[in-house]
């Protein structure tokens, strides 16, 4: 004989689903993306990382210009996007490129960056729900919010040791 869920059950399943929701994506409404950030993933940044003090977790939402620390992970920048309140490209930092030696050691890829034609249709904003990060061409779901550092982690794998991250205002 089969019995019917209780409503206890039921409410603690709906309660559940609501949390799990709220804590993927809570931007403010007025939120716009400021910079793109791409760093090599965990692994690779405790060995780039020269000087673990000047890894810093980051609290405001300002330009990031050292290595950080997010998730209890530390991330080496490679370069940064700076981008304009419209979305449009300002101005491209290359922090690690020039040292050549480094990509063959860790067996990294060297990127493609065209930078000539970098600004070029160059577009990175939030969709109108706040889910998602149109950056170019891609449409990229929101995964994490990190509410005190102002970053956005979305779902896209990573690209040969790299992780993108977003910030916000």
């Amino acid at each position: 004989m089969k019995t019917k869920p209780s409503f206890k059950t039921f409410t603690l399943l709906l309660l559940l689903i609501s949390i799990v929701s709220c804590n993927q994506s809570k931007l403010p409404k007025n939120s716009k993306i400021t910079a793109k950030y791409i760093v090599f993933n965990h692994d690779i940044s405790k060995r780039t990382i020269e000087d673990f003090n000047n890894v810093k977790e980051i609290t405001n939402g300002n330009e990031i210009t050292h290595p950080f620390v997010v998730d209890k992970e530390f991330h080496d920048l490679e370069y940064s996007f700076i981008i304009y309140p419209e979305g449009t490209l300002e101005k491209i930092h290359e922090y690690k490129y020039g040292e050549y030696n480094l990509y063959p050691k860790y067996q990294i890829e060297l990127d493609t960056i065209d930078r000539e034609k970098i600004g070029i249709g160059f577009m990175i904003k939030l969709d109108e729900k706040l889910n998602q990060i149109i950056d170019g061409q891609d449409t990229l779901k929101i995964l994490n919010v990190y509410q005190t550092e102002k970053l956005i982690r979305v779902d896209k794998p990573e690209n040969k040791g790299r992780i993108a991250f977003y910030q916000y205002k």
